[in-house]
């Protein structure tokens, strides 16, 4: 929240050439209860320097549409607790389908997290989710590791 932390962004951003766009800021509902203006303010000086804003764990903590309609935001990231035990609960799936609705509806990716099965995945493709985060892809993994797990994927898709 602070203003120094945004200097630095902008400072990363000028100095490595990366284009703010490809960074996305990821911010948790349980922000929103401190000071919802100032929250708002933050974000919206994000935006205007050209990242990309997302809510994460969406669902889990102070859930408000409003939220949705007044701040800058990109990308809903549906918590995990909505994704475990998906594949045989009807409640979880339905309620997944509607945040991806509602995400879409307002031109908004949607990504569901914490995906470790098969199954989890099979349900949420089903329910329109595409992008996923979760230990059926990959564990979390250090820089070196990322760069040469997507180098490898770089060259499969374009060789």
């Amino acid at each position: 929240m602070s203003e120094e932390f945004l200097e630095n962004m902008e400072e990363i951003v000028r100095t490595s050439g990366i284009n703010p766009k490809q960074i996305t800021v990821e911010i948790t509902e349980r922000v929103f209860a401190q000071d919802f203006q100032a929250v708002k303010k933050t974000l919206n000086s994000f935006k205007e320097k050209g990242f990309s804003v997302a809510i994460d764990d969406f669902g889990t903590g102070y859930s408000c549409l409003a939220y949705l309609q007044e701040l800058p935001v990109d990308v809903i990231k549906v918590d995990r607790t909505f994704i475990r035990g998906i594949a045989g609960n009807e409640k979880k799936k339905h309620l997944v389908e509607a945040i991806n609705y509602l995400g879409r509806s307002l031109d908004m990716s949607v990504v569901a997290e914490g995906v470790e099965t098969r199954e989890e995945f099979k349900v949420l493709t089903d329910v329109g989710i595409d992008t996923f985060q979760g230990y059926l892809f990959s564990p979390p993994v250090e820089e070196e590791e990322a760069r040469k797990i997507l180098g490898i994927l770089f060259k499969r898709c374009y060789s």
